[in-house]
């Protein structure tokens, strides 16, 4: 026999295990039906699909859905430069220059505003047909 201290003793105690697995942990008696039909494989599907589909919907917004909205924006600013021109004329062009709304349109008057409603007009179907 052999004789420990009382620190010795402490860590035997803190690093051995009181219980085997084996004996605490009865090996369940399930069949493979009653497995796959259980709440937790329910559920455990349920979580894998909506994670799949969140990534999905993630990848059509970076991927689809932004690019449209900013398409989008491009064609109602070119429309709505179109209508501000056919309504008030030349006249109109320093409002649209302050307006951060055109920023992106690339627009220069040439003066004629026939010519500018041309060059808006084919502008607006182009930005449409991209």
């Amino acid at each position: 026999m052999q004789v420990m201290s009382s620190v010795q003793y402490q860590n035997k105690k803190a690093t051995q295990p009181i219980y085997e697995l084996d004996v605490t942990v009865p090996q369940p008696d399930l069949n493979e039906d009653t497995i796959y039909s259980s709440n937790l494989t329910f559920i455990n599907v349920s979580e894998g699909l909506n994670k799949l589909i969140n990534q999905k919907i993630r990848y059509a917004q970076q991927n689809y859905i932004d690019k449209m909205t900013e398409k989008n924006k491009d064609v109602q600013a070119h429309k709505n430069l179109l209508r501000q021109l056919e309504k008030d004329g030349l006249s109109v062009i320093p409002a649209i220059d302050d307006n951060e709304d055109f920023d992106n349109i690339e627009f220069k008057s040439c003066g004629d505003i026939k010519q500018d409603l041309e060059n808006i007009t084919k502008k607006t179907m182009k930005s449409q047909a991209q």
